[in-house]
Order: C-alpha cells, then sequence, then structure tokens
C-alpha cells in the first residue's frame, strides 16, 4: 500500500474552555504547592476546591469567589468525576493524596 502524507493527524491547537483551563491550572497549584485538608488555604497548599478558586481569581481573597458561576462550572465537574458533590469531604479523606486530587482534576477538565 502506499503512502499519503495527508493520513497523518495534524497537531491542530485545541482551545480550552476557561472552565478547562482552570482546572488544569488548579492541578497544576496543587501539584506546586501541595494539599491542604480541612481548610481552602493552609501551610501555603490548597484543597481542591481553594485551589480551584484561586486559579479562577488569582488576585482575590478565596471567600469572594464561592458562588462564582466559574467556579460553579469547576466544581461540577470534579463532582461528575468522583461521583459526589460533596468535594470537601472527597478532599479531606485521611488517605486522600495529592496525586489523587491532581489526576481528578486534570480528568475533570477533559
Amino acid at each position: 500500500m502506499l503512502y499519503d502524507k495527508r493520513w497523518e493527524k495534524s497537531e491542530v491547537p485545541v482551545k480550552l474552555e476557561p472552565w478547562q483551563e482552570t482546572l488544569l491550572a488548579a492541578a497544576d497549584l496543587i501539584e506546586r504547592c501541595g494539599l491542604a485538608k480541612k481548610a481552602f488555604e493552609r501551610d501555603g497548599g490548597f484543597c481542591t476546591a481553594g485551589a480551584i478558586i484561586r486559579a479562577a481569581h488569582p488576585k482575590d481573597l478565596i471567600a469572594n469567589h464561592i458562588g462564582d458561576p466559574l467556579v460553579a462550572k469547576c466544581l461540577a465537574a470534579v463532582g461528575d468525576q468522583i461521583g459526589m458533590r460533596l468535594i470537601g469531604l472527597w478532599n479531606d479523606k485521611p488517605s486522600r493524596t495529592k496525586a489523587e486530587v491532581v489526576a481528578v482534576l486534570r480528568a475533570a477538565a477533559r
């Protein structure tokens, strides 16, 4: 069979939605700063929700953006990924690891 260069997959840049970019930024934040439990932000690390809020609004207080539509979309995507809406309860499970949280955030961004 002959080869045709047009059969190769072309690298078309994918434009992510703002909520997807926010989830990926939140994953990077936890990966870089660490995972906090029982607080949005503790000892330089962030819980899942805290990282999402900080990624969405880097210069503002976390508490000011809990009802934000972008944050709500991100939290819903994470909730769908983990199969529950109680993200804080999921995050704070004693055995939950930073790697698990980062993986869920990245998967939820797809």
